[in-house]
């Protein structure tokens, strides 16, 4: 299937659309399939429209290129278009990231189940314990070290959706970060189905070793709803 050709008032639409599903709480750009109310008039009277142009053309009028583009640097914290373009740091590390995206996220499991879990010694629900309301689950703290990726987090909360049951109370840092990890979560895994390239290779081969499906799925814990849900999507586990 070949892409969309965009123009340039085009590629402004996309980044008027994914500038909305950020900072607005009520525009889900999915939902709304990137419409926005922007006028072509309004497009040609900016000043800056020189780098949606330049964009277009490094991303070769693909509009599917430029909304991953436009998801990187809204995540990176990058709001306008003349920061965007000027920062090709941000672009280069998204696209080395997504290309070694099995690679990172195991390394990520693997970070989670020896820095957390403790080899294995505590169980995985450990991740998402709160020590008191102000502070963070290990899990977050490690996005925010950067010790994961954002994605990490984002396909554990599709599989066990502990995102909205975090208790945390601190308005300093959480809610802009548990609105960028839903936001991004919301775009990043329907537009690209993440979630089915990382199931069996990666899933199963961190968090499912033997010992740990047989004790947590004992216990009913987020590992063995996880693992269940995963099994239901594709059938990889066989009931051993």
């Amino acid at each position: 299937m070949m892409a969309d050709v965009l123009d340039d008032f085009g590629v402004f639409n996309l980044y008027m659309a994914c500038k909305l599903h950020y900072s607005n709480g009520s525009y889900n750009a999915i939902k709304y399939n990137f419409r926005t109310r922007t006028k072509e008039n309004t497009f040609w009277r900016r000043k800056d429209r020189y780098f949606f142009h330049k964009l277009n053309n490094t991303l070769n009028h693909n509009r599917e290129e430029v909304i991953d583009y436009f998801n990187a640097q809204f995540v990176a914290g990058n709001e306008w278009i003349g920061d965007m373009v000027g920062d090709e740091a941000v672009w280069n590390l998204h696209q080395k990231k997504m290309q070694s995206f099995h690679y990172n996220f195991e390394r990520d499991i693997n970070t989670i189940y020896t820095e957390v879990c403790n080899e294995g010694t505590l169980p995985f629900d450990s991740v998402f314990d709160i020590d008191d309301d102000a502070s963070h689950p290990p899990i977050i703290k490690l996005l925010l070290q950067d010790d994961i990726m954002i994605e990490t987090v984002i396909v554990l909360n599709e599989l066990l959706g502990f995102i909205p049951r975090l208790k945390i109370t601190e308005t300093l840092v959480w809610p802009d970060l548990k609105n960028k990890i839903l936001k991004y979560g919301n775009m990043w895994m329907i537009e690209s189905g993440n979630l089915r390239l990382i199931k069996q290779e990666t899933v199963m081969r961190y968090y499912v070793s033997y010992r740990l499906l047989r004790e947590r799925m004992t216990h009913g814990s987020s590992i063995g709803i996880m693992v269940l849900k995963v099994q239901q999507d594709d059938g990889i586990l066989n009931g051993h």
